[in-house]
């Protein structure tokens, strides 16, 4: 992605409403509308980024894998060491039902937003 401050701040706002969302719902029930309705950007914003939900699934979730990386916390390392482990064997496991609800789990913990 690019450094565009504008750019910057419209994935954060979109990142900071999923979580946000995360609170309430499912991963799998949220849609579009609701991230972008949440964020205060439009669709064509949102679409401007991502091609669909499920690019900006994944962005997201490598951000905040990424900042649990950083991240001190001492509840997050069992939760980073499995996802490790478990996309060496299993490169598809990030988007398994298992590993969002454990990732909602921890941000509900630490609450990153």
């Amino acid at each position: 992605m690019k450094e565009d401050p504008r750019i910057i701040k419209t994935l954060s706002k979109l990142q900071k409403a999923f979580v946000m969302l995360l609170k309430t719902y499912d991963a799998g029930d949220i849609n579009v509308r609701q991230i972008s309705d949440e964020a205060g950007v439009t669709r064509g914003a949102f679409y401007s980024h991502f091609s669909d939900k499920k690019e900006f699934v994944n962005f997201t979730i490598n951000e905040l894998v990424g900042s649990l990386f950083n991240s001190s916390l001492k509840d997050s390392v069992g939760f980073v060491d499995e996802v490790n482990h478990k996309m060496i064997m299993e490169p598809m496991y990030y988007q398994s039902p298992t590993f969002l609800i454990k990732l909602q789990q921890i941000i509900k913990r630490i609450r990153l937003y």
